[in-house]
């Protein structure tokens, strides 16, 4: 798992941007990242007041299962409509691979009402993909299925990810830490 993260609230817009994946010269970033695997959680500095380093912490049993605990519950994600707005049914889409991950789908619909209870010929679909493996939200699909569709997620995912993105990036100094109780 990897976050990013930032320090403060006050940061410059061209700062306010976590989706980037190599930061612009701001005051501070971090990027925080759980290996349960290695049983270890790393903390990249980034940023213009921050010296390029990290520090790995290695978690013990009890620490690793509460980490793993906070990031592993299931995301829950619905449809910004309901009742109030019409007519809406929600479908089970089944089992589907998406990227070699297995995933379940389901589907709400929402049917527009007009004046008089007649019933608009517009519809809006809001419909997720998740993976119980991952615990992950892995595609979200949001729109009007006979017009334009917004399709967003998750790319490039893995079971196995590649020992590497668990690494500070080149020119980082690692210090490690020893185990602690707290």
């Amino acid at each position: 798992m990897m976050e990013k993260q930032r320090r403060n609230d006050n940061l410059p817009p061209e700062c306010n941007r976590l989706d980037l994946l190599v930061p612009p010269p701001c005051p501070a970033w971090g990027v925080v990242v759980l290996n349960p695997v290695a049983r270890t959680v790393t903390h990249w500095g980034l940023g213009e007041h921050m010296s390029p380093g990290s520090v790995e912490y290695p978690l013990t049993p009890p620490r690793l299962e509460e980490a793993v605990d906070s990031t592993a519950s299931m995301p829950t994600l619905g449809p910004d409509f309901n009742e109030e707005d019409g007519k809406v049914s929600m479908m089970d889409l089944g089992e589907r691979d998406i990227e070699g991950i297995p995933a379940h789908g389901e589907r709400w619909t929402l049917l527009y009402e007009g004046q008089n209870g007649q019933i608009v010929q517009r519809t809006r679909i809001f419909e997720t993909w998740t993976s119980a493996e991952m615990q992950l939200i892995i595609k979200v699909i949001e729109g009007d299925p006979k017009g334009e569709e917004d399709v967003w997620g998750l790319e490039r995912i893995s079971l196995t990810p590649d020992a590497s993105l668990f690494q500070p990036p080149d020119g980082y100094e690692m210090t490690h830490r020893p185990y602690s109780d707290q």
